[in-house]
């Protein structure tokens, strides 16, 4: 997978990690334009992805930050889960879980994409 960004779109926000000194939630990582920041904390995970606790520097809420292996994943598939990506980013339905950012991490291939944060259990429960 090309280690373009998935969304063109940039904060201007400046980020230490010292900023968010949360006791409960240690900082993991940022995302590639210094507006998203993982927590430690994993929300879920599925079959493909793992979900943990994420923070959103220029709105001040809370978001989940998904992240995707794609190491073992096949071209296709790699070019699929861009695919519908693109396809979340443009839907705007109250229903629909709203994507806000995507990027692929040039050291690991990892698909990293910001969604908002659902805290009233899964769609089993």
């Amino acid at each position: 997978m090309s280690q373009e960004k998935l969304d063109e779109s940039a904060g201007d926000a400046e980020l230490k990690f010292s900023d968010l000194g949360d006791s409960n939630h240690d900082v993991a990582e940022e995302s590639d334009n210094k507006r998203f920041v993982r927590y430690k904390v994993e929300v879920g995970r599925g079959a493909f992805k793992t979900v943990y606790k994420g923070y959103d520097t220029d709105e001040g809420v809370e978001v989940a930050w998904n992240k995707l292996p794609t190491q073992k994943m096949q071209e296709k598939d790699r070019n699929r889960v861009r695919e519908e990506i693109g396809i979340l980013k443009k839907m705007d339905h109250p229903n629909i879980l709203r994507c806000n950012y995507a990027w692929v991490d040039p050291t690991t291939n990892d698909v990293n994409f910001i969604t908002e944060l659902m805290t009233s259990g899964s769609l089993r429960e």
